[in-house]
């Protein structure tokens, strides 16, 4: 039952807390490197976030329990980030431990927690300022760059490989939602279940971010890096581009200005990544579905991170809910766009 499932999703999140106390801080700090007391506590939600320097090194360190991500996964994460930076692309390299180890098991009281170290993305948050066309073309040809070169990633061992989408996402709402919003869990697993027949091909799916936005950016003299792959996984890199596309209209107030800043958007990203990476328009018919994925998946987590309660939520969360309730149900699409030929606009093969 949906009940049941959410409540342990909640449990879980306090079972984490629980769990983490000074010893494991302690432990995490004598494995980098640094004196009791240096972490810098920069915030966490499904895993805690702290910043630190090593010989003159701005450090990120990221603990999480294995309830949330397990050894191999991170182990996997690690291997991706660090293959696409050896080929250039601009990410946060995951950096060794003093004994050389990419991620550390740190042993708590139930299960452990894995600690992994990544260098400090140079520059800041991408200001309002700096949001425009050429910074949409960069994410582009970012973008582009990691789907071309993850189609010859192969993970160290079987084991590191990453989880899929439907892996990720198989049961989400129903743990997530009560029972009352059962209408929202039936579609989201019809979703799930038409994207099962998608075909997946060399050239239109493989491990992607799924998680890009400007929350994960640092920019730097004009120049982008990209962080935070905990969510990496096997997917459509329509899926990709459709998950950067709702956080970039995510801040609308109404279908008309979704619209717009969709507008403002997409057009330029297609630009830039097209210039990477040849994507057959055919796929961009299909970003309705995955945005509508996402916007039930956001509306689901907003729910168990209240555990119920909409009126603790702070106002973004409450309007999120109030607004994307009715769509859900009335399978209202997110926008009204022909995303099939706005790829087209912009669909060159990239010169070799």
């Amino acid at each position: 039952m949906a009940h049941g499932s959410r409540s342990l999703s909640l449990i879980m999140d306090a079972f984490i807390q629980a769990m983490f106390d000074e010893s494991v801080l302690e432990s995490a700090a004598a494995r980098y490197g640094v004196p009791n007391g240096a972490l810098r506590l920069l915030g966490g939600f499904q895993s805690y976030i702290y910043e630190f320097e090593y010989q003159g090194q701005a450090r990120i360190l990221r603990i999480s329990h294995t309830a949330h991500r397990s050894i191999a996964q991170v182990h996997g994460e690690a291997a991706w980030i660090n293959y696409l930076v050896d080929r250039g692309i601009p990410a946060a390299r995951v950096v060794p431990a003093p004994d050389g180890a990419l991620v550390q098991m740190l042993p708590a009281r139930e299960g452990a927690f894995i600690a992994a170290a990544f260098e400090r993305a140079p520059g800041t948050r991408v200001s309002h300022d700096a949001l425009g066309p050429a910074l949409y073309r960069q994410m582009g040809i970012l973008m582009g760059r990691m789907h071309v070169l993850t189609q010859d990633f192969v993970p160290p061992t079987l084991a590191y490989r990453r989880p899929t989408w439907h892996d990720q996402a198989a049961g989400f709402a129903a743990r997530c939602l009560p029972d009352s919003e059962q209408v929202a869990i039936d579609k989201f697993d019809a979703e799930l279940a038409y994207l099962q027949t998608l075909p997946t091909e060399r050239e239109s799916y493989g491990l992607a971010h799924t998680d890009v936005h400007l929350g994960n950016i640092h920019i730097h003299d004009g120049q982008l890096t990209l962080f935070d792959f905990d969510d990496c996984q096997y997917t459509w890199f329509v899926d990709d581009i459709a998950i950067a596309l709702f956080y970039a209209t995510l801040s609308a107030k109404n279908d008309q200005e979704r619209l717009a800043l969709a507008q403002s958007f997409l057009p330029p990203f297609l630009e830039g990544y097209y210039q990477a990476h040849w994507l057959a328009p055919k796929w961009f018919a299909q970003i309705p579905h995955f945005l509508k994925v996402r916007e039930i998946g956001v509306y689901a987590a907003i729910h168990a991170h209240c555990g119920g309660n909409i009126d603790a939520l702070d106002p973004f969360g409450q309007q999120y809910v109030k607004e994307h309730k009715p769509r859900i149900e009335n399978d209202a699409p997110c926008m009204e766009l022909d995303f099939e030929s706005v790829a087209r606009s912009y669909a060159i093969r990239p010169k070799s």
